[in-house]
């Protein structure tokens, strides 16, 4: 009876805290986006906004070069406060310090995990990897949509190959 109860309590807190993300969520979906984004560039600090301009003034595939070199070199990537234990999530026994993940493509060669999970990502996919070492399509091939604050990728399987990446794990 107390092994119920107590699964039962799991369950009705796991139930709150997806309903207080959910509406956390759905409210910052339904505020006016110009006016977040204003708002959360105010926020920031100028050496990032001189840096996010910066970023901005170069073609787009150099600057997710110039971020991952950043990155790796520690010159960026240092996060301000732990995630809030309410986010913490489990998936097939794995625990999550929130459910927010970086995809694979960003860090084709794992170049930056440890950096990305101290920007505060729950977790983080590199690759895709290849056997062996290949350029991807021709360039260019990352392109803005400033509109739609989007980019479309058209890297294609660009890798420095298996070895590269295992010695980076």
């Amino acid at each position: 009876a107390a092994a119920q109860a107590g699964a039962e309590d799991r369950t009705a807190t796991a139930a709150q805290t997806r309903f207080r993300f959910h509406a956390y969520l759905q409210g910052a979906l339904e505020r006016d986006s110009a006016d977040v984004r204003g708002r959360q560039i105010l926020r920031m600090r100028l050496t990032d906004r001189i840096a996010l301009a910066a970023l901005y003034a170069l073609e787009p595939e150099a600057a997710h070069h110039w971020v991952l070199y950043a990155l790796e070199h520690g010159l960026a990537g240092v996060r301000a406060e732990p995630d809030d234990p309410i986010l913490a999530t489990k998936v097939f026994g794995l625990p999550f310090s929130n459910p927010i993940g970086l995809a694979a493509g960003f860090d084709k060669d794992a170049r930056v995990i440890d950096a990305m999970l101290n920007l505060g990502f729950g977790f983080v996919e590199a690759g895709t990897v290849t056997p062996k070492p290949q350029p991807g399509n021709p360039k260019p091939r990352l392109f803005r949509l400033d509109e739609d604050r989007a980019v479309i990728n058209r890297f294609g399987f660009n890798s420095e190959g298996i070895d590269a990446f295992v010695k980076r794990l």
